[in-house]
This record gives C-alpha cells, sequence and structure tokens, in this order.
C-alpha cells in the first residue's frame, strides 16, 4: 500500500485510530501520520499472459520465469528484465519478436506488491500480452509503526479494570502499573505524570469512592509533591491544596465557590512563610447562560478590578477560544476526541489561558495532573478512561453502561458526562448564527460584585463575526422625560433603530407608565438590554448577513416592541425561522 508521505506527524495533524475488545475496553489508541493507515495489507496482482494471434505463444523471462513467477527486487532497486519466447505447441523460440511496455505501477521506494504490463508480437503469427508481477523489499501484512500509541493490559478477574498500560509519547515509551482496593480506587500508579514530567509513582488515599490526597515520589522514593483534596458535605469539591516541593508545607491553595454542583468561582492563594498567611493571588468568576453553558469569565488579579473574558464554545461544549469584551482572541484551545489538550495558544495563553479551568465540555481540568474533575471522578483522557470505578450499575443489557471505568460508552463524541455517573447524548445545536449572553452574576462568597451585561457574541460556526461591547447599567435618574409628541413620532415612524440611549430609556418609561403589563413582566434594565439587543441583531442582520427589511408589521426590524413574552429570541426567530432551536 501507498502512502504519502508529505505531512509531518504533530499534535493538530494526524490519524488516530481505537480499537475495542468484546467487553467495550480499550485495548489500543494507535496515532499517525496525517493520511496513513493503521494496517497494511498486501494483496498480489493477478498473473496475466494472453494471446490474441494466429498462433499462441509463452513468455519467458531472465531464462527460466514465467508469467505466474514473482520477480522479487530490493527497495529502491530498478528491475532487469530479459524476454525469449517460444511457440506454446511446438516449443519453438521465436526469434522475432519486440517487446512493448504498455503500462507499470511499480514504486521501487515503497514495500509492496507491484506489476508491468507488457505486450510482445511479430507483427504477423504471434502477438501475447502479459504481467510480470513485482515485489518490492519484504511487505507483510499488519499493522504500520505509530508515531505514538496507548497499549492497555487488564484484569483477569475484573476484566474492565486496567492493570497497566504503556504510552508511547515523543519517542519516549513507559509502563504505568495500577495497584487499586477493593472498590476499585487505584492506590498506586507507577510512572504517573505530573506537571508534564513522569515521576517514579504516586500513591492515591481514598474516602469510599472519594480522592483526598495524592503524594508524588521521584526515583529515589522522596516525595516531590502532594495534593490534598477537600470537599462539602454533598461530595462535591471545594479545595485544592498543593504541597509543590514536598517539603511538607502547603504553598497553593485553590478554593472552589459553587452553586449546587456548579463551579461560579475559583479563587487561588499563595502561602506566605515570612507572615505564615496565605495571601490572595487572584480570582475567577465563570458566567453561565440560563441553560447552565459556559459563556465568561471575570478575572481579578488580587484586589484588583475584573477584567471580563467571553467564552466561546463549539457544538459539544468544548471551550475553544477566549475574547476580550470587544472581541479580540487572546487564548485558542484544541482538543482531540477524547480530552487531551492538544494546545493553548494566543496572546494570554500562559496566564488567562491556564488561569481558565473550565475547558473540554465544560469540564473542570487539573493541569498538574493532566486530568478533569466531574465531580464525582476524575478522569484521564490520555488513557480515555476513569481512573475509579463507577459508583453506579448500568442498565440491564447495555455492556458499555455497565462498565466501570469507560468514558462517555466510548463515544466522546456524541455524548457528555458532566458527573461522572452517567453518559448521557449531547444535545447539538446546529445553528447559523449562535448568540452568546454574559449576564448579572453576584459572588458574595469571594467579596466580589460583579455586573457584567449585555455582552453579546455572534458567531457563524466557531468564527466569531461580530461582537457586541460590554455595558454597565447604572443610575438613569437624569434623564430627561420624552414628552407625547416625541413618542407620536417615533410610533408613526415605526422605526427606534438608531435612538441614543438616554432617548431609549425615555421612550421605554413614556412606554412603561401606561401599560401595566410591561410594569409588570419588564423591569426597566431589561427593557433596555433589549432594545441594545434588538439595535445589535439589527445591524447584524442589516450590514453583515444582508437581511432586508419587511414592511409588514408582525416582522418589522426597525422598531423594537416589548410583548409580554418579548425576548432576543424573537428577534432571532423573526430574522431565521426555525433555524434557532
Amino acid at each position: 500500500m501507498t502512502y504519502s508521505n508529505s505531512y509531518s506527524y504533530e499534535p493538530t495533524n494526524y490519524s488516530r485510530y481505537y480499537y475495542y475488545d468484546e467487553n467495550g475496553d480499550l485495548t489500543y489508541i494507535r496515532s499517525y501520520k496525517y493520511g496513513e493507515d493503521d494496517y497494511n495489507s498486501y494483496t498480489i496482482p493477478s498473473f496475466l499472459q494472453s494471446n490474441t494471434g494466429l498462433y499462441d505463444a509463452r513468455m519467458i523471462y531472465n531464462s527460466n520465469n514465467y508469467y505466474n513467477d514473482i520477480y522479487e527486487i530490493n527497495l529502491n532497486q530498478n528491475p532487469s528484465l530479459s524476454f525469449n519466447y517460444t511457440d506454446m505447441d511446438s516449443g519453438h523460440l521465436l526469434t522475432h519478436m519486440s517487446t512493448t511496455l504498455l503500462y507499470s505501477n511499480l514504486d521501487n521506494t515503497t514495500e509492496g506488491y507491484y506489476y508491468n504490463y507488457y505486450e510482445a508480437t511479430d507483427g504477423f503469427l504471434y502477438t501475447v500480452r502479459f504481467r510480470v508481477v513485482i515485489k518490492v523489499g519484504n511487505p507483510v501484512s499488519g499493522y504500520n509503526t505509530p508515531e505514538e500509541y496507548v497499549s492497555y493490559n487488564y484484569d483477569s478477574q475484573w476484566k474492565d479494570q486496567l492493570e497497566s498500560y504503556t504510552v508511547l509519547k515523543d519517542g519516549t515509551t513507559h509502563t504505568s502499573q495500577i495497584t487499586y482496593d477493593n472498590q476499585g480506587n487505584p492506590t498506586e500508579i507507577t510512572n504517573f505524570e505530573y506537571n508534564e514530567t513522569i515521576y517514579e509513582k504516586a500513591e492515591l488515599d481514598w474516602e469510599g469512592r472519594t480522592l483526598i490526597n495524592i503524594k508524588v515520589y521521584n526515583s529515589s522514593l522522596a516525595v516531590v509533591s502532594e495534593i490534598d483534596y477537600t470537599y462539602n458535605d454533598q461530595g462535591l469539591r471545594t479545595s485544592k491544596i498543593i504541597d509543590i516541593d514536598g517539603d511538607g508545607i502547603q504553598d497553593e491553595k485553590y478554593e472552589y465557590k459553587l452553586s449546587g454542583s456548579q463551579l461560579i468561582a475559583e479563587v487561588k492563594f499563595d502561602y506566605d512563610d515570612v507572615s505564615q498567611e496565605w495571601d490572595l493571588i487572584y480570582k475567577v468568576i465563570y458566567s453561565y447562560d440560563y441553560n447552565g453553558s459556559f459563556i465568561g469569565l471575570s478575572y481579578v488579579s488580587g484586589t484588583g478590578t475584573p477584567i471580563d473574558y467571553i467564552a466561546v464554545t463549539n457544538v459539544q461544549g468544548d471551550v475553544t477560544h477566549l475574547l476580550t469584551a470587544y472581541g479580540t482572541e487572546v487564548v485558542h484551545y484544541q482538543y482531540d476526541a477524547y480530552g487531551n489538550i492538544v494546545s493553548v495558544t494566543g496572546t494570554l495563553a500562559s496566564t488567562i489561558g491556564e488561569y481558565n479551568s473550565i475547558r473540554y465540555k465544560g469540564y473542570k481540568y487539573d493541569s498538574e495532573i493532566s486530568m478533569y474533575y466531574l465531580n464525582s471522578r476524575y478522569y484521564n483522557p490520555e488513557i480515555a478512561r476513569f481512573i475509579n470505578a463507577d459508583g453506579i450499575i448500568g442498565e440491564a443489557g447495555q455492556v458499555l453502561s455497565s462498565n466501570m471505568y469507560a468514558y462517555c460508552m466510548n463515544n466522546p463524541i456524541m455524548n457528555v458526562d458532566s458527573n461522572g455517573y452517567m453518559a448521557t447524548w449531547l444535545k447539538l445545536a446546529f445553528v447559523a448564527v449562535a448568540v452568546v449572553a454574559v449576564t448579572a452574576v453576584a459572588v458574595a462568597a469571594v467579596g466580589i460584585n460583579v455586573v457584567v451585561v449585555a455582552t453579546v457574541v455572534y458567531a457563524v460556526g466557531s468564527n466569531v463575526v461580530a461582537v457586541v461591547d460590554s455595558k454597565k447599567y447604572c443610575d438613569n435618574s437624569d434623564v430627561e422625560a420624552m414628552d407625547a409628541e416625541r413618542f407620536k413620532e417615533i410610533q408613526d415612524s415605526k422605526k427606534t433603530v438608531g435612538l441614543s440611549r438616554e432617548e431609549k430609556l425615555a421612550y421605554i418609561r413614556y412606554l412603561r407608565a401606561g401599560n401595566e403589563d410591561l410594569r409588570e413582566n419588564w423591569t426597566e434594565a431589561e427593557m433596555l438590554r433589549e432594545f441594545e439587543y434588538h439595535d445589535k441583531v439589527y445591524f447584524i442582520s442589516s450590514n453583515i448577513l444582508g437581511i432586508p427589511d419587511s414592511d409588514t408589521p408582525s416582522f418589522n426590524t426597525k422598531k423594537v416592541d416589548f410583548e409580554t413574552e418579548q425576548t432576543l429570541r424573537t428577534y432571532l426567530f423573526r430574522f431565521f425561522g426555525n433555524m434557532i432551536p
């Protein structure tokens, strides 16, 4: 089989193959150069000798080889062939035959089987066509040598429990052995990766199925680092404290603020040996939409001013970009199918890109151990499995749901597992325009009141096409009241696009004064935000997407109205119909 080797093997340029046994357990992950197959299957071309002349001739090459023999050459060697012909019946040598090469698929730089196709004739009585099959090198059917791989070895009794795995990465191979307790929790992992370095081993301590401590050892069996985890009464993680140098003194602390099971803030402290106190380093406050999807964060250095960033996600929920409030890309994340972080790039990759913990499918990423925390278990994307056993037995008849360590039933493209208990189908929304609004957040637990409103990202696929600036709503008591004549002028023109912010607010107050439904269903700030949403959507539709205005009153995009159920979604329906989910 011939491959194009014009591609180099890069983290973002590869072909990767996954292999499973009858229990649904991964047995191999093999990675190749882009375009290469995992398996070489060599086929010997068919042998051919066909006569079309008045009499039949037999071809003989290199003195004693016939058409159904295989001619062998080494790699990069050119064939050397000489031909003789005899009458098929009498065996008499034919001396006036002329031989022409009609076709060849020979590639002497690649092992395999090829052929040359010839015609020989004396121009009168004899014409014979034939193939010479050529073997180059020593082609053997089987798996190609991968650039990287992971291989798996399972327990003979607990058949989905991983005993060991071997990793080839960056030209280096290591094998990790795993020891478990009776509940299926790993208590020791050899050749443990910590902060992108392979150490002798790690010891893991558990309370039930809850991981509470990791100790990392070097080849001298000295502790090089230690991590302690704490959890609330619901079993959700509330802190991570790290002794970064193994001296027995805790150096870094991360506190996690939760709303239910949702991470709303992460606060980092460093320990000051002199004052013997924890110094605040930074806070990250996470924002979500009404569906609970991550849409942005605010970063606060020490006691400084919050800086807002907008998250761009793909249809699977992976955080792929972080943008400033003005739409400038500052971080770009790339992942493989199982969540290995392929690259983190951008002007703030080493700062905001690292401080942000919400990554693949919206999971919480622990960079020091290269694993994701999924609320009840830790998931290792390198081996595409949870590290400890599930606490829920699967459905009867569902083999993969009964596998205690499998992640997302081995289908990470279509499934998500946000709590570590059960995979669920992703709700994929294929829409032309995605709109993300960072809403007001108040995080009293970390001493910050963050108000970020009306930040809207318009995207086509994963490409951001426009970003509406963030605005902070404030007291508008100084806005001059709108008189009846101006209000009637706006109403009669059927156009509210282009009003100043003060006039929008005055228009809203005039509407509210005479409409009880508006007062009951909308706050003044909500109406003003809706007004600005409308103007921005109108701008996108008219200037970027080129959608014409309609004079039909119910579809008049030039004027905002405040129906009882009016939302930004209503306007998007007007533009795009059922394309918007």
